[in-house]
């Protein structure tokens, strides 16, 4: 394949690369994962309103027999008052007071002592009938944030389910691309150099290859940004053999991988991000030799860091006494 062949898919696939878009990939996510957390709802959803109208019918029966039971006393309480009547209507006929101040007086006084005995009625009715209303109240309302409560648990289980699968679903995608370019980034310096070297170079070019390829077995190549970019605007590299390679933005020479935190800023050389997830790194001003390096120690969220380039990653210091 030729070297224009080979840089023509690679430039198609350097597209494909650029479009891979995170919160696109977040929200097929979240439309796929909608129904099975709706279905997580609709179920934990079932049972308290089980609870609650269970509740409710336990309330309205006590409700209902604490009412049968006063009627009960309303009931005693005009019986007496007959009673009374009659009992001071036969005494004052029996003593021919029938008519007298003293008949109405007394007829007045049972009168008196039935609304009294009725008032009391009335306002232990009510009370008992406000205490059982309001334990109902409160019974219903604990279960209705309850019900609440693990709802929202049951959302923020599900966003954050779907945000690392889309989160994966996004690195899978730019590692299978990052890997296919630098496969073609190789082929197309092959092409090159096949098309520009005389037969009697490319036989050379193998034997120093080959010897080169040894050479590394024992000696880690080491990646330089120089600061200049190729015609697609991609940051262009010199490693410690002085080969010099463009990577797309923000992506590792080591790797070939993005990391995520690229995105929020990187240091100069175009692919360590300058942060831990949005958050800017401090110098410490401190250097530790763990790695068999010097490397600057970086401070954020409270934690200390250093940066793994051949990983791609941060790693967090554990300071141990």
């Amino acid at each position: 394949m030729g070297s224009q062949e080979v840089l023509k898919q690679y430039n198609a696939l350097k597209e494909q690369y650029d479009a891979v878009n995170y919160d696109s990939i977040l929200k097929a996510q979240l439309e796929k994962d909608a129904s099975n957390k709706k279905a997580d709802i609709d179920t934990f959803s079932s049972g308290y309103d089980s609870q609650i109208n269970n509740t409710q019918a336990v309330y309205d029966k006590k409700i209902a027999e604490e009412k049968i039971a006063y009627d009960s006393e309303y009931q005693k309480n005009a019986v007496q008052k007959l009673i009374n009547e009659k009992k001071i209507a036969e005494t004052n006929a029996n003593l021919g007071l029938t008519d007298s101040g003293l008949n109405r007086t007394q007829q007045t006084a049972a009168q008196l002592s039935y609304a009294n005995q009725k008032g009391k009625i009335d306002l232990a009715r009510q009370s008992a009938l406000d205490n059982l209303t309001l334990a109902m109240t409160d019974a219903i309302t604990t279960l209705q944030n309850e019900k609440a409560s693990g709802i929202r648990d049951i959302e923020n289980n599900w966003k954050s389910y779907s945000e690392q699968q889309a989160q994966n679903t996004y690195n899978a995608q730019l590692n299978s691309i990052a890997g296919q370019l630098g496969e073609l980034g190789d082929q197309y310096v092959d092409a090159v150099k096949a098309e520009t070297d005389a037969a009697a170079e490319v036989q050379k070019a193998t034997i120093a290859a080959s010897a080169k390829a040894k050479e590394n077995e024992s000696k880690k190549i080491l990646w330089y940004n120089t600061g200049t970019y190729d015609e697609y605007d991609n940051p262009i590299f010199r490693n410690s053999e002085g080969k010099t390679q463009a990577f797309a933005k923000g992506v590792n020479p080591y790797t070939g991988t993005r990391h995520r935190d690229a995105k929020y800023g990187t240091f100069s050389n175009g692919y360590q991000p300058d942060n831990i997830d949005g958050v800017k790194l401090k110098n410490t001003g401190l250097t530790t030799n763990i790695t068999g390096k010097t490397q600057t120690i970086w401070e954020a969220n409270g934690d200390q860091w250093i940066w793994r380039g051949d990983l791609n990653r941060y790693d967090k210091l554990i300071i141990t006494d």
